[in-house]
């Protein structure tokens, strides 16, 4: 839960930027106007105040994914439909990952740009399996399927 003080608290600093900035801009434009070029006046603010009033750029970065990490999609009821977890790249899966499906089936292998491209395992609900190539999510290469109800591998 969060705290609704903090947020209260937050708010109120993010309002006392925003006045000192709309202060500090309407002054600028009366000293054009005068065309004096004395140093602008700044706002009575005791000290306690100034030390802990930062200027935030409103929305100046957008939170990229970069790195390792987990990204789960949930359903409407709260439980985990599908998941995502390994390497991140610009906000694309990129690199070795791991891939949980609603249906229960899973890849381990490659990614690149969000999709299954490189070597990688897929292993369907029924145990089905493909191990090998994938190229733009399809199966591409070398590689074998091994069936789960005869027990014969594939290869291609």
């Amino acid at each position: 839960m969060i705290d609704h003080m903090i947020v209260q608290e937050y708010f109120q600093k993010l309002e006392k930027q925003e006045e000192m900035i709309r202060l500090k801009e309407e002054e600028e434009k009366i000293a054009k106007n005068k065309g004096a070029k004395q140093p602008v006046k700044k706002p009575a603010i005791q000290e306690e105040e100034q030390k802990e009033v930062v200027l935030i750029p409103p929305n100046q970065y957008k939170r990229v994914r970069h790195g390792v990490g987990v990204q789960l999609f949930l359903n409407q009821e709260g439980g985990v439909l599908c998941k995502y977890e390994g390497n991140w790249d610009r906000d694309r899966k990129h690199g070795e990952g791991r891939c949980y499906f609603p249906d229960k089936s899973y890849y381990f292998g490659q990614m690149k740009f969000d999709v299954m491209d490189g070597y990688g395992q897929y292993t369907w609900c029924n145990g089905n399996m493909y191990q090998g190539n994938w190229k733009n999510g399809r199966f591409e290469g070398g590689g074998k399927f091994v069936h789960q109800d005869v027990k014969f591998f594939f290869f291609f």
